[in-house]
């Protein structure tokens, strides 16, 4: 029959253990899809960030016609992507995913991106940055008219996983197009996911899928 003592040590290294699983269940390293694995190691080694990133890329064709244009490629098809990691360091990483290996995070040859990084004071609002980068949808930055093309569909707030309210941003071109985006907080980090040319369910599902990655 355990003394006293025995049983506060004993409480102290329950206490300990249970504290240590916990830990490894919130931090545990995500499962990814197979493009991800070879910049796993390394991006743990250098971010003290969530690393939240897919578990799956998309399968089907998600590219949608900028507005005003006309189609130039009648049989799209899945790219296939390379996950590069263009910054990793304590409070930030970023992922490109390019078109090729060669690419090493080009924004020449970049499909779009995963980025996770620490909330901090400087860190504007969610809804502040979504105002400005819908304003930057309806108009061009350099002389405040329309875009000359753009996504058909429009700046919206999304319901993600979980029940995390995201916001979505859709692509615009000048000489290229930029990607669609969705961006949310959680627990005090902010992460992105963007496709070039993508439509917002696509998108929205790269989210959930980074979300749910991490439960």
């Amino acid at each position: 029959m355990l003394n006293h003592r025995q049983k506060i040590s004993l409480t102290v290294l329950v206490a300990l253990v249970t504290s240590s699983l916990s830990a490894a269940t919130v931090f545990a390293a995500p499962k990814v899809a197979g493009k991800f694995q070879p910049i796993l190691a390394e991006l743990q080694k250098k971010t003290d960030v969530p690393i939240m990133i897919p578990s799956q890329l998309p399968t089907e064709v998600y590219a949608i016609m900028p507005e005003g244009s006309e189609p130039t490629n009648p049989n799209p098809s899945v790219p296939t992507f390379f996950p590069h990691i263009a910054e990793a360091k304590p409070s930030r990483y970023y992922i490109s995913l390019d078109a090729a290996a060669e690419c090493s995070g080009s924004n020449a040859c970049s499909l779009g991106k995963v980025i996770g990084e620490k909330i901090t004071n400087n860190t504007p609002d969610i809804p502040q940055e979504f105002v400005e980068y819908r304003e930057l949808y309806r108009n061009d930055p350099n002389n405040q008219k329309p875009p000359v093309r753009r996504s058909p569909e429009k700046p919206a707030q999304v319901q993600l996983a979980g029940g995390i309210t995201g916001y979505f941003v859709p692509f615009v071109c000048g000489a290229s197009c930029s990607n669609s985006e969705v961006y949310w907080d959680q627990g005090g980090y902010r992460y992105v996911v963007g496709l070039e040319n993508s439509n917002r369910q696509t998108v929205v599902n790269l989210a959930n899928s980074a979300i749910r990655n991490q439960k």
